[in-house]
């Protein structure tokens, strides 16, 4: 009897100090969970590239980071280097950056128009996938046109001073060689692609109906959209923004495109060595100031040399 109750003394302890040691493992993961929480707990969240115009910096900060644990720099720094939103109208991406173990800064890729269409005289803003970012009529595209060049008037007044450059020979009617030296000069005045909507071309030849915002303009080869986002790019990284983009088909059923200057139309042709294409444009053009004709480059490659301007 005595070593039954013995035994059952012996149990009962043994089952307290189980439960004991559990509690004391189950207090010290609490413990360590509490100050690993603490010690890396995000309390200063820095928001960079919103432009504010649809969304707020605090609506960013809820869409890239709405789960408990993001708040937390050490899980973000191994689980979430970047969130994907391009679901969420307006929005590409966020790039999350930990600055330290308290502090990170959101990076944010906003969708941006790279062209836009004139229906009846409003004017459709759409992005590289065609999706319609922004509608306003063309009275609104031209004042906001107006203002660009405005600002850009005064900046040309300071620099003017400061800048003489002289483009490589053109012949009219004829092919004549362009200046190499001119051409890296050009390349070097380069810009991250961030244009404004005043800075988008309008492109004409595109048959589409209206639509309304967020929903994708109807073409029938949306791979015409790509091309345009590189064309804007090529425009905007260079700085000589067109009066309009035509775009047309060839008897091989291939979009071509011409780039208008007032009275100078650049034939760029397909997109085939478009960069080419268009970094020789940008060297060219202010040679053409006051004249009227067509640029050939629509059989233009890097080992092109020679280049026609045929005077109307």
């Amino acid at each position: 009897m005595m070593k039954k109750q013995s035994v059952k003394k012996q149990s009962r302890s043994s089952l307290l100090r189980k439960r004991r040691l559990i509690l004391e493992w189950i207090g010290a993961a609490l413990i360590a969970a509490i100050l690993f929480w603490g010690l890396f707990h995000v309390n200063s969240i820095e928001v960079v590239g919103n432009s504010g115009k649809n969304y707020t910096d605090q609506e960013i900060i809820e869409m890239t980071l709405p789960e408990f644990w993001t708040r937390n720099s050490a899980l973000l720094r191994i689980l979430r280097r970047k969130a994907d939103l391009q679901d969420v109208r307006f929005m590409e991406s966020v790039e999350v950056e930990v600055k330290n173990r308290n502090e990170i800064r959101l990076h944010v890729n906003e969708q941006k128009a790279v062209g836009f269409v004139r229906l009846n005289d409003v004017d459709f803003y759409f992005d590289h996938n065609g999706i319609v970012l922004e509608i306003m009529s063309a009275e609104e595209t031209a004042q906001l046109k107006l203002e660009s060049a405005e600002g850009v008037q005064e900046t040309e007044v300071q620099s003017e001073s400061e800048e003489s450059a002289e483009i490589g020979e053109i012949a009219s009617e004829e092919s004549a060689e362009a200046d190499e030296n001119e051409l890296e000069a050009v390349k070097e005045n380069i810009q991250e692609f961030n244009p404004d909507l005043a800075d988008v071309p309008l492109v004409t030849g595109l048959e589409v109906s209206p639509v309304e915002e967020g929903q994708r303009l109807p073409v029938s080869d949306s791979v015409i959209f790509n091309t345009i986002q590189s064309l804007t790019k090529m425009i905007d990284k260079y700085k000589i923004y067109p009066d309009y983009v035509l775009i047309t088909e060839n008897e091989k059923n291939e979009k071509e495109m011409s780039l208008y200057y007032g009275t100078v139309r650049a034939a760029l042709g397909t997109d085939s060595d478009l960069e080419e294409k268009i970094t020789r444009l940008a060297a060219i053009l202010p040679k053409l100031t006051e004249r009227s004709g067509v640029l050939h480059l629509e059989e233009f490659t890097g080992d092109t040399i020679n280049i026609v301007f045929e005077e109307d």
